[in-house]
């Protein structure tokens, strides 16, 4: 289709000597881009370029840059621009992991990974992302991780880091969204790559990984290049500030669904017990749902899947002056369908504040 096509667009693949950023800057340029093959180590750049220039008949040109350097960052994306063109898509795959019990890691340990996977895809959109908005188009995909939604022991560093970039990747879609750039996130599971070598080597650590993936297996590189090509494309014109996730179904195994008891009238909270809260806004004059509707919608979300529509989720009903107030709070920030369920939320996230502690 030609929605998915990329035909003269120029693109800029972070850490594309490997694994998924080659993957991925292979498959923008089948689908038609000319692509800059982007990393550390020139030898592996050059082979790479080469290689996808003959597959695939495309313009590809091999750089040399540490992306963590601000400096170099900013000479990357002049000559890029001079020799290249301007750039149209920018994906920020390079990455690196330090793993290790947080009282063993090392400031040291901290200040790389953050500086890899984090401040550089910040420095990268920075340089690239003014000029896509002076033109009226840009796509920008930064390669995040299931780790930017759930935790793992040993991955400090590289969870708080991933974590980080999706919320940069919402910043970004919020503040160049009416200037034609989208910015979104792809977020694999474990793949067979050099970072997960420690990983493929250990038959127990493998096993563990595979048994918390409904798929049952770990993704194949070839599997990334459908998300990448599709956020990089017209198609995905609409789509600005989310995460794919490319996982095989491991996020959502991974999140603990909500159980218990039904003391409280809430799924799964046998204690429920507010330490403060306060709401600013008016009374709609709306009649406003009971307790036992809140509950009945949480557990439609739940039955749903909806996962990131229940983390993070309070319901408060509480009488002040004789009225009952309610409010649904997402931190999550994704966006939960109240109208759905024809529920009116008294006060919206930046209306009301507060602080509980549920107890399951």
């Amino acid at each position: 289709m030609e929605l998915f096509r990329l035909d003269g667009r120029r693109a800029v693949v972070t850490g594309a000597a490997r694994g998924l950023g080659r993957t991925i800057a292979e498959a923008l340029a089948q689908a038609g881009a000319n692509v800059v093959i982007a990393s550390r180590t020139l030898s592996d750049c050059q082979a790479v370029a080469e290689e996808i220039a003959a597959s695939t008949g495309r313009r590809t040109w091999a750089f040399v840059v540490d992306v963590a350097n601000s400096s170099e960052i900013k000479r990357f994306a002049e000559e890029v621009s001079s020799v290249f063109g301007p750039v149209d898509i920018l994906v920020n795959n390079a990455g690196i992991n330090i793993r290790g019990a947080a009282e063993e890691l090392s400031e040291a340990d901290w200040d790389a990974v953050i500086a890899t996977n984090l401040k550089a895809p910040f420095l990268c959109a920075r340089a690239f992302g003014p000029a896509m908005c002076e033109r009226g188009w840009g796509r920008i995909i930064n390669i995040g991780s299931i780790l930017s939604a759930v935790g793992l022991p040993g991955r400090a560093p590289y969870a708080s880091s991933k974590a980080g970039l999706l919320n940069l990747t919402r910043v970004l879609a919020l503040e160049w969204g009416k200037k034609g750039v989208t910015v979104n996130a792809i977020c694999p599971g474990p793949f067979a790559t050099d970072m997960n070598k420690q990983l493929l080597s250990d038959p127990a650590q493998y096993e563990a990984f595979v048994e918390k993936i409904p798929m049952g297996r770990w993704g194949e590189l070839h599997e990334i290049a459908g998300a990448a090509v599709f956020l990089a494309s017209d198609a995905a014109s609409f789509i600005t500030g989310s995460a794919l996730f490319v996982d095989g179904g491991n996020r959502r195994n991974r999140v603990e669904q909500p159980r218990g008891g039904h003391r409280s009238g809430i799924p799964g909270l046998t204690e429920w017990r507010i330490c403060q809260s306060w709401m600013r806004g008016r009374d709609t004059g709306k009649e406003l749902p009971r307790i036992s509707r809140i509950a009945r919608i949480c557990s439609l979300a739940a039955d749903a899947n909806e996962i990131e529509g229940i983390i993070g989720l309070v319901c408060v009903i509480r009488v002040i002056r004789g009225r009952h107030f309610w409010c649904v709070w997402l931190n999550s920030g994704c966006d939960w369908p109240r109208a759905e369920f024809g529920v009116q939320a008294l006060a919206c996230p930046g209306q009301c504040s507060l602080k509980a502690e549920l107890r399951t």
